[in-house]
This record gives C-alpha cells, sequence and structure tokens, in this order.
C-alpha cells in the first residue's frame, strides 16, 4: 500500500506539473500571435498612409493636366498661375513629392524582400 501511494503521489505531482507547462506554453504562444497581429497591424497602418499620400501627391501633380484636357480655357489659366509660383518652392514640392514616393517603393520592395 504504501509503494503504491507513493507511486500515485508522484503520478498526481506529474500532471500537476505537465499541466502548469502547457498552461505555460499556452500563455506564451497567445502572448506570440498578439505581438504578431500588433505588429502587422502598425504594418498596415503604414501601408494605407503611404496610399493616401501617394494618391493625394499623384492627384495635385496631374490635375492640372486634367484640367487644361477637359477644360482648356481654366487649364490655361493654371499653367500662367503655376509660372508665377517660384523656382525654389516647385523644386522643394517635387522633392518632397519625389521622397514620399521613393520611400513607399523601398519600403514596399523591402517588405517583399524579406519575405
Amino acid at each position: 500500500m504504501g509503494l503504491g501511494l507513493i507511486t500515485a503521489g508522484i503520478g498526481l505531482v506529474k500532471s500537476v506539473i505537465e499541466g502548469k507547462a502547457k498552461k505555460v506554453q499556452a500563455n506564451a504562444d497567445a502572448e506570440t500571435r498578439q505581438a504578431d497581429n500588433r505588429a502587422k497591424i502598425r504594418v498596415e497602418r503604414v501601408k494605407n498612409a503611404s496610399k493616401v499620400l501617394r494618391f493625394y501627391s499623384y492627384f495635385m501633380f496631374s490635375a492640372p493636366i486634367w484640367v487644361t484636357v477637359l477644360f482648356p480655357d481654366h487649364g490655361a489659366r493654371i499653367w500662367v498661375n503655376l509660372e508665377a509660383v517660384p523656382d525654389w518652392y516647385k523644386m522643394t514640392f517635387l522633392s518632397m513629392n519625389g521622397a514620399l514616393w521613393a520611400l513607399a517603393e523601398t519600403h514596399n520592395l523591402y517588405q517583399k524582400i524579406r519575405g
């Protein structure tokens, strides 16, 4: 009877330890999944913000052309007014848009390479 009781006690302790180990592993797995989900959400936010900014910059750059095609009189006035914009301002505007597109495309390329 004593040996059976000891064996049963050891089995019970072993079961409790295994149960706790499984619980700890399950918690660690859940935390890992949550961290992965948060990282994916952050990446999606950055991608979406980049899309909006790229759309806006493309629209600002192409709007005078579309207006000129659809409404030639208004388009002609746009081009005359654009000539009045200082060169440094135009270069700054083009540089900012170029950087915006380059950074977004570099990020997309990095994500594709990274897998």
